[in-house]
């Protein structure tokens, strides 16, 4: 048996999701409260009212108003699980059905062998609370062919099964209590509860330390009516014992009542369950399902006694051996149990080592693995859930975890609720949902495949970075992500909060690349909007109106007005404070840490790099790279290999020929434009990362561009920061 697919309704955050195309390892990824865990455990529910194979669960896990969207106790919680089975199972069940009803064979031998088979338990809140599985069907795969009903309940008739369960298991319990009195009242008690009390003690003060405390209402009163009437202790003992059976007989009469309300089945409508439903409902109650919920019970004396006991089970050696090198191989530490040498016998316990330590003085991540990985070997489970495998693992760990749980996944279906990103980014997974929620939890199945084939690995470009995040921009690189950030907290903008990720693009010379219509097109199609931050360095209108071209409607791109990131950073106060930081341990006055003396430095240092400028300008044009084109290709059936070859070299030459010829004029030109702008414009225009570096060093320091930018962005004061910047993060925003 395999699950297949799993829908909830109407349970906490989700009023309705769906997890579709199930496979052998899958991981739900989401934000924090986005609804990870309410799928997990509706799946766990519904293995835990379906463990007794029976249709009424009368103390369901799940149930409270709370559980219920909004509060809205109107309609039921609903759980489906669809279940593949295997040709034993089908056939079993389908023999079962055939024996009970004769003249549904030729129906059941023609029922398509790839049916699955569907679940679905409802859970109500009142008048009373309890779960019932509402409905067994035979479906198939593709939802638009009609279903094949084992078994529907209405809710009327869900009340009476209900009702006859409650009286039945109310029965039971009182059966029990019974059977207590009839073995602990002897002969001794018998008679001083027949006389009466005593001065000290009340008769039903003793009567219920011998049964118990009342909850029915009338068995403490029905005893002490036993009491009175039997002549002997024989006589009562009697009676207590026909009234024991009495109360079973009675509860099963009114069980086996026919319903009022039919029940619709494969066989059409009954008054009461068929047995193939039984068959049915223990089917799905023989899976062995493991949970392990986010708050995960410790390890302790119970996993250092189930280790210590398999060294003297026959077989046990070999597979303690076998859970030690899974251990060692993934945590790389040894684990082994002992008998603890604490003196007398009684006081000996089993201990858990690690790598020669006891267990408890290890660190939480080595814990929290251990138990991951002890709990999978001890219990062998069908369907494994896990929430939040990551916790208090560190990344290396967290990996080892994630390769783990996929080799298990081999031999168990593992379900995996996250919220972090390394497993997605660390490839090969198949089965990913993106769990998120606005205002109710919606589930996406992610085509990681499309993915994968659409985007350049050489890009680096994380999977997590597509499908985590509502909003995307795109930056040349971690300085400029880390200014924007930075300005974004202090006009109190939180990113996180909106969903919004940053893409590093490595240079403007990448925007051709992770702007490709490939990726375009896929984000577009996820619905994630686009925003693209580009340093202005010598772009030309030309150049921008291109790149503005090349995205179209499907993001937004915004050039800056200066010339890169760090011509934003160019404020006296900010750079002032910074440097006394950094040159806390140089012997600079106040005076020339000031403010005012970085606004004189400022203009000096930007003329001392002027003739970088003009270069910067003039490499603009003249020294692009040179291509091969594929027109030499038509060519090596006329002239060769050779000659094609030598007529693409020669191109390229006088490419760059003319390019030589042309520099003194390119040199002119851009010498006359920066001469025009440079006083009113001097500090936009030099390279501000060149210039903060020319400014450092006259305190003996250097301006590191990675780890200096966003320190002097954290100076900043609000009221400082550029306004088109301020505009740039607000509109990412809105």
């Amino acid at each position: 048996m395999k699950l297949e697919h799993v829908r909830v309704d109407r349970l906490r955050s989700v009023l309705h999701a769906e997890l579709p195309g199930i496979g052998q390892f899958n991981v739900a990824i989401g934000k924090n409260n986005s609804g990870k865990s309410t799928l997990l455990s509706a799946i766990q529910t519904f293995f835990l009212c379906l463990s007794e194979g029976e249709v009424v669960d009368l103390k369901p896990h799940l149930g409270k108003t709370i559980d219920f969207t909004s509060r809205d106790t109107t309609l039921p919680i609903e759980i489906e699980l669809r279940f593949s089975i295997n040709l034993a199972e089908r056939d079993g069940l389908l023999r079962s059905i055939a024996l009970e009803a004769p003249q549904l064979k030729n129906a059941v031998d023609g029922l398509d062998p790839n049916l699955l088979l569907s679940v679905t338990l409802s859970i109500v809140n009142s008048p009373s609370r309890f779960a019932y599985v509402s409905k067994l069907a035979f479906v198939a795969a593709a939802a638009e062919q009609s279903e094949r009903i084992i078994l529907k309940v209405s809710a009327a008739s869900a009340a009476e099964l209900y009702t006859k369960a409650d009286s039945l298991q109310r029965s039971k319990l009182d059966s029990q209590r019974i059977a207590t009195a009839a073995r602990r009242i002897d002969q001794d008690d018998w008679k001083r509860l027949r006389e009466g009390h005593s001065a000290s003690l009340p008769r039903g003060y003793i009567l219920r330390r011998l049964i118990g405390e009342d909850t029915s209402g009338g068995f403490e009163q029905q005893i002490e009516s036993m009491l009175s009437e039997s002549e002997s202790f024989a006589e009562f003992k009697r009676a207590i014992e026909s009234w024991g059976e009495r109360v079973i007989v009675e509860a099963s009469s009114l069980s086996s009542q026919p319903l009022r309300n039919p029940l619709d089945t494969f066989s059409g409508q009954e008054s009461e369950l068929p047995k193939y439903v039984h068959e049915c409902l223990k089917l799905i109650a023989s899976a062995r399902v493991l949970y392990l919920s986010e708050r995960r019970r410790p390890l302790g004396q119970e996993e250092a006694q189930r280790l210590l006991a398999l060294k003297v089970r026959r077989g046990g050696n070999e597979a303690l051996r076998n859970i030690q090198e899974t251990v060692h191989a993934l945590l790389g530490v040894h684990i082994d149990a002992f008998e603890s040498s604490t003196s007398g016998d009684s006081d000996k316990r089993a201990e858990m080592d690690v790598d020669d330590f006891l267990l408890e003085v290890n660190g939480a991540g080595i814990r929290e693995a251990l138990r991951l990985i002890l709990d999978f070997e001890f219990q062998r489970p069908a369907i494994l859930l896990v929430e939040e495998p990551e916790v208090h693992l560190h990344p290396a760990l967290e990996i080892a975890m994630m390769h783990f749980l996929k080799q298990i996944s081999a031999s168990c279906q593992v379900l995996v609720s996250t919220h972090s990103t390394n497993f997605l980014d660390a490839g090969d997974l198949r089965n990913v949902y993106l769990v998120s929620k606005e205002r109710y939890t919606s589930v996406q199945l992610l085509d990681l495949e499309d993915a994968q084939s659409r985007i350049p690995r050489e890009l680096g470009l994380r999977l997590s970075s597509l499908f985590m995040f509502d909003r995307l921009v795109f930056v040349e690189g971690p300085s400029d992500e880390a200014v924007i950030r930075e300005h974004a907290n202090k006009v109190g903008v939180n990113f996180a909060q909106r969903n919004v990720g940053f893409i590093r693009m490595g240079g403007v010379r990448n925007f051709t690349h992770y702007a490709s219509e490939a990726i375009l097109s896929f984000l577009s199609k996820r619905q994630v909007e686009m925003y693209f931050l580009l340093d202005h360095d010598e772009q030309d209108n030309d150049d921008v109106n291109a790149i503005k071209a090349r995205l179209g409607d499907k993001a937004s791109v915004h050039v800056l007005a200066k010339r890169e990131i760090e011509n934003y950073l160019l404020k006296p106060r900010a750079i002032s404070d910074f440097l006394r930081t950094k040159t806390k341990d140089s012997p600079k006055s106040e005076t020339a840490l000031s403010a005012d003396r970085i606004s004189e430095l400022l203009p000096v240092c930007a003329d001392g790099l002027r003739e970088f400028t003009i270069g910067k300008r003039v490499a603009k044009f003249l020294c692009k790279p040179v291509f091969a084109t594929d027109s030499w290709v038509n060519e090596i059936s006329k002239v060769g290999t050779k000659g094609a070859i030598q007529a693409e070299i020669d191109k390229q030459a006088n490419s760059l020929a003319d390019r030589k010829a042309r520099l003194g004029d390119v040199c002119d030109r851009e010498s006359a434009t920066v001469a025009s702008r440079w006083d009113a414009e001097k500090l936009d225009m030099v390279p501000g990362s060149e210039l903060l570096d020319k400014v450092f060093q006259n305190y003996g320091v250097r301006f590191r561009k990675e780890t200096d930018s966003s320190r002097i962005a954290a100076a900043i004061a609000a009221e400082e920061i550029d306004q088109e910047l301020v505009n740039f993060i607000n509109s990412v925003v809105q």
